[in-house]
């Protein structure tokens, strides 16, 4: 069992850091990859979830068939087994496979909302756990800092208003969305915010967290430094008829 160290949980605001017990081989395997090309896959619910993750980790991993399948049989029962202990029949998954970078050298401190099911206003959990690479980083409920935050995300949602405006009155011109990530205001507010954080000792791969309202239950966490590959997996699971009202749709962006 992949996930026994999750411990049913009664507040809904307590988050988990735990390890995957994984076998020594599987360890060694996992810790053994180089990502040759990146890939960032969202699934849906679980309808061609095989092939999906299977295109995903041949696009981005030059190893052999063998030990392909191995890792696709180590996700898909993480999946399994964290759908069963939830006692759902679907999920929201992403599986991101990337090389280093410094997008996150500042940390992207933030709360996951849970908007991501149309019409659903309830609690959502989440489990983010990391296959290699660095672990997401998790810090404890802090209001100084949730309020902080607000503020970093007020900023994105003003400058993707901005963006989409832009994009809807020149059609002819490429605006980057991803600029607003990059303004000077947006980096230093991330930048104090990060002197406010401070993230749980890195002692685990794996993390239980919540999805709620900025503010309240969510889990305030980030994407850690990437100075090395990463195999980062999330899964969110819910019932099938709330998956099928997901804003998010099955997609393979190959990098």
């Amino acid at each position: 069992m992949l996930l026994s160290k999750i411990k049913k949980e009664k507040q809904i605001n307590k988050f988990q850091t735990f390890n995957l017990d994984l076998s020594a081989e599987d360890r060694l395997l996992l810790d053994s990859l180089k990502v040759n090309k990146e890939s960032i896959l969202t699934l849906r619910g679980l309808y061609g979830y095989d092939k999906y993750i299977d295109e995903s980790l041949k696009h981005s991993l030059n190893i052999n068939e063998s030990k392909r399948i191995k890792i696709k049989n180590i996700i898909k029962n993480i999946i399994h087994e964290f759908l069963n202990k939830t006692k759902q029949e679907s999920a929201l998954i992403h599986l991101r496979i990337r090389k280093p970078h410094n997008e996150f050298k500042v940390p992207r401190w933030h709360q996951d909302q849970g908007v991501y099911f149309r019409g659903q206003k309830k609690y959502n959990i989440k489990l983010l756990t990391t296959l290699k690479g660095k672990s997401t980083l998790i810090s404890r409920w802090n209001k100084e800092a949730i309020d902080e935050q607000e503020e970093v995300w007020k900023l994105i949602k003003e400058k993707d208003a901005n963006y989409m405006k832009l994009s809807s009155n020149n059609r002819s011109r490429k605006f980057d969305k991803w600029d607003m990530y990059r303004s000077t205001k947006l980096k230093s507010l991330r930048i104090k915010l990060s002197k406010i954080i401070k993230h749980e000792p890195l002692n685990y791969d794996s993390v239980y967290s919540y999805v709620h309202e900025y503010g309240k239950y969510a889990t305030l966490h980030s994407e850690p430094d990437n100075t090395e590959d990463r195999i980062f997996l999330a899964v969110m699971p819910n019932s099938r008829e709330n998956i099928k009202k997901c804003f998010q749709k099955t997609k393979l962006l190959k990098i």
